[in-house]
């Protein structure tokens, strides 16, 4: 979780929204999009993209 919030420490998200980042972790860029307000107001798609490709890295889905 850490490395995570490290990776992360550069975007300017809420806490809340680390949060539910934290919570959810998100595998889509639609999942993301729904945690962040004004999101494309906020962040380029290649910022997103960034940030999704962190939450995958850093808590990668177990495979069955």
């Amino acid at each position: 979780m850490t490395k995570f919030l490290d990776l992360i420490s550069e975007y300017k998200l809420t806490k809340i929204e680390k949060l539910m980042i934290l919570n959810s972790r998100p595998t889509s860029l639609a999942g993301l999009h729904v945690l962040i307000e004004e999101h494309e107001d906020r962040f380029s798609m290649d910022q997103m993209d960034e940030l999704l490709r962190y939450v995958k890295e850093c808590f990668p889905v177990p495979q069955e």
